[in-house]
């Protein structure tokens, strides 16, 4: 394991840096020491344990001596292993303003580091390789916080901002820092891979507390206190060129080159010059698309959208003019046969009102107005004939009433909603008695569980089956909230809380399923841009140099896949591109020629370029036999004819595909779009990756909910998951843009049961004071 602090250690002591950096730089270290320490004897401890199980289970006498002399090994020095490893880590936080050792990073996004990944080193690649793979999970975990501290180091160390590959502290430097002490202290004796795999299992398991600790650490030095992160808005205007920008720049560019506008209606494929290499940002992610949300449960929430206002008119009315409505509905229905509204002489407290609801926890009634009658009743026996509730309690309770009603009459039968709504009549009550808060904040707790609860119910319902856990937990929240003496908004909130730490759960698996899949989608799209590419690189080469056609299959079946894997290594433009399409044009040039020739040094690079891709020795050989030798030499030498290897070569399974397909061509022209689909289309293109749509059953009552959770404007293609990120559709753009026109498809509205509800009933008693037939008219203000 290479590492610039093999020789000697920096220290901070000797590191020349401000005093003040160097405070702070020791205050973090001094955390570390306190926070990955007390982990590391027992993690090693572990580690011996299960060499010395793996040397007993072993029935290989060298290995088992080999296995039986690590543990030694480890049980002897495993007290100097902390000392050095806490040395390197402190040499990366005095390092911090020196110029950045070259790394063998696969994913640094530069030539230079694409050509780090060759044969020689076998044992260095693997490792770096298990350092990515162990740290990707860490870092994808804290990654808003990684890069808020790479801003903080940025300002430490006097540079521009640190990624985190570079960031010292970071779950990858650690474990550099790891792997460098592991061969410092043990030598080659303890198998690297295994302990850098406990190491991250064991001293890392916590790395998001620590993390958290260090950011409060840098933030208190008063190094960018306040800092955050806001997503930028980009206006709509904006977004094409700001697209094409983020996709189509490569490193060194100028971004105030005007970018030509895409087609609106099919991108083209990306000209030679801007295709990225591996390691840089996939294409088709914008920023506007890429949404940092720190919120646990945002995944699940529908995005905020541009130019999508609330009417005016479906915002429901504040108490005041609920009061207003009631009192018009009474006195316009009012019949000498018809019981008038109690009327108190004296009026309940809200202290005794919620003193007599606690008394009758636990008791289930049919009703709203059967908890009043029963309530009426207590207040009678307590307090006297002459006491009653306030005209606001009456009135706050005869809103419930509508609720409950409007609520059950939307709930489907058998549904979760009506049977737990009927166990929350009390709970709703005592929200209700306490102010006006809960019919004009849509925020309140009370209403948050009632959409949570209806939007599992509905999603159990369409989607997938009942989830037990979860629904268990609703059960018992619901069951807690009923029988609290004081279900007040803070109970409300605690039930809230449970039930998004469940909710949690499910998001990180969703993430996870959904993570999978838009890289699948990314890796497919980023190969077909690259054959397209690379057939057109060479097409536009055998068009100046034609050869045979057995010769033209090899080219654009076997060493088509070289071109490709050259272009996905070191992007375009590039040394390593160029050098492959050099070796095109001298492949080319033997093949023209009409005498002998042939080149060993082409025969052996073409060799290893189909080795590189796939093709057995046997193939690889005699491709490159072919590829590097005019077809007099072929002839006069013998061996296998071109003829039959194509005919070979033609069933091989091209590189980076299952069968022998041929490149994909770009999407034809679709066909014309009117203004409607063109309007949906280009509001398609302008959405966030995450945005939530409904997609409705042939029959009007079966809607499925789909997140989109990545596009391309290149392709066309766009991925929906479902609620638990599982892939479940790709829709072309213009395909999505028809179903939308046609009303197919739509954007997912918020889950507001208790707002759909109370706007309903408030147009059921407009309608009944007013007569279905006239025009609705606004409440009074």
């Amino acid at each position: 394991m290479k590492s610039p602090y093999d020789s000697s250690p920096a220290t901070l002591a000797g590191s020349g840096l401000p005093p003040r950096v160097t405070d702070v730089l020791r205050h973090l270290l001094d955390l570390t020491h306190a926070e990955l320490f007390p982990r590391i004897d027992p993690m090693l401890e572990q580690l011996a344990r299960a060499l010395y199980q793996s040397a007993e289970k072993s029935r290989n006498p060298g290995e088992q001596l080999e296995l039986l002399k690590a543990s030694q090994v480890l049980r002897e020095k495993r007290s100097a292993f902390a000392r050095e490893l806490f040395r390197q880590l402190e040499s990366q936080l005095a390092s911090i303003r020196r110029p950045s050792q070259p790394t063998a990073n696969p994913a640094a996004g530069t030539p230079g580091a694409a050509l780090s990944l060759t044969l020689e080193e076998p044992a260095e690649i693997d490792i770096q390789a298990q350092l990515r793979e162990l740290a990707i999970p860490l870092e994808g975990a804290s990654s808003l916080p990684l890069y808020l501290m790479g801003q903080r180091f940025g300002v430490l160390a006097a540079t521009p901002a640190f990624s985190s590959a570079q960031l010292p502290l970071a779950p990858q430097q650690i474990l550099e820092a790891a792997a460098t002490a592991s061969q410092s202290v043990f030598g080659g004796n303890i198998p690297s891979p295994l302990l850098l795999s406990f190491f991250a299992r064991h001293v890392l398991a916590h790395y998001s507390s620590y993390l958290e600790k260090i950011s409060t650490a840098i933030e208190q030095a008063g190094i960018l206190p306040g800092l955050s992160f806001v997503p930028a808005r980009i206006t709509r205007s904006a977004r094409p060129a700001d697209t094409v920008t983020a996709q189509a720049i490569p490193s060194g560019a100028n971004p105030a080159q005007p970018v030509p506008e895409a087609s609106s209606h099919t991108a083209a494929p990306p000209a030679q010059h801007v295709f990225p290499p591996a390691g840089f940002a996939p294409v088709g992610l914008t920023p506007s698309q890429a949404i940092h949300r720190p919120e646990p449960l945002s995944w699940l929430r529908q995005p905020a959208l541009e130019n999508s206002p609330v009417p005016p008119d479906d915002a429901a009315p504040d108490f005041r003019q609920w009061q207003q409505l009631l009192s018009a509905y009474r006195f316009a229905n009012h019949s000498p046969q018809a019981p008038r509204p109690f009327a108190a002489t004296s009026s309940l407290s809200h202290t005794q009102v919620e003193e007599l609801l606690g008394q009758l926890a636990g008791q289930r009634l049919p009703s709203i107005q059967a908890w009043q009658e029963t309530l009426q009743r207590q207040i009678q026996i307590r307090y006297g004939d002459a006491a009653g509730l306030s005209r606001q309690n009456t009135d706050a309770m005869e809103l419930l009433s509508l609720l409950v009603q409007q609520i059950n009459q939307e709930a489907h039968d058998n549904s979760l909603v009506r049977e737990l709504l009927q166990r929350l009549q009390r709970p709703l009550l005592y929200s209700v008695m306490a102010g006006q808060e809960f019919f004009e904040n849509p925020a309140h707790p009370a209403r948050q569980l009632l959409d949570t609860i209806a939007e599992y119910d509905s999603e159990a319902r369409h989607e997938h089956e009942a989830d037990p856990a979860f629904e268990a937990l609703i059960r018992q929240v619901v069951e807690q909230l009923e029988s609290s003496l004081h279900p007040d908004k803070r109970a409300f909130e605690q039930a809230n809380q449970q039930l998004a730490e469940q909710l949690q759960q499910q998001v990180k698996r969703a993430q996870a399923n959904e993570k999978r899949s838009v890289e699948a989608m990314q890796g497919q799209e980023r190969m077909v841009m690259a054959k397209n590419i690379a057939s057109d690189a060479l097409e536009a080469l055998l068009k100046e140099q034609p050869v045979t056609e057995a010769l033209q299959i090899l080219l654009r079946h076997a060493w088509l896949d070289a071109l490709v894997l050259a272009l996905l290594r070191y992007g375009l433009p590039s040394q390593g591109w160029s050098t492959q399409l050099a070796r095109t044009e001298q492949i080319l040039a033997i093949l023209g020629e009409q005498t002998q020739a042939s080149s060993q040094a082409l025969a052996d690079e073409v060799e290893s370029a189909m080795r590189r891709v796939g093709y057995h020795d046997e193939d690889a050989s005699a491709i490159a036999r072919q590829l590097s030798q005019s077809p007099a030499t072929t002839a006069q030498t013998g061996g296998a004819s071109a003829e039959a290897l194509a005919r070979r070569i033609q069933a091989h399974p091209r590189f980076g595909m299952d069968d022998a397909s041929e490149p994909t061509l770009p999407p034809a022209p679709p066909a014309s779009r009117n203004a409607l689909e063109d309007a949906c289309y280009q509001r398609l293109c302008a959405l966030p990756f995450g945005t939530w749509f409904d997609f409705i059953g042939e029959d009007h009552h079966e809607i499925s909910r789909r997140r989109l959770s990545w596009y391309s404007k290149l392709t066309g293609n766009a991925l929906f998951v479902n609620r638990r990120g599982q892939k479940t559709d790709i829709i072309h753009l213009d395909t999505l843009a028809k179903m939308m026109a046609a009303e197919k498809v739509r954007l997912t509205a918020p889950p507001r049961l208790v707002e759909r509800s109370l706007n309903a009933a408030a147009s059921a008693l407009q309608r009944l004071l007013r007569g279905n037939n006239t025009p609705r008219t606004t409440l009074p203000a």
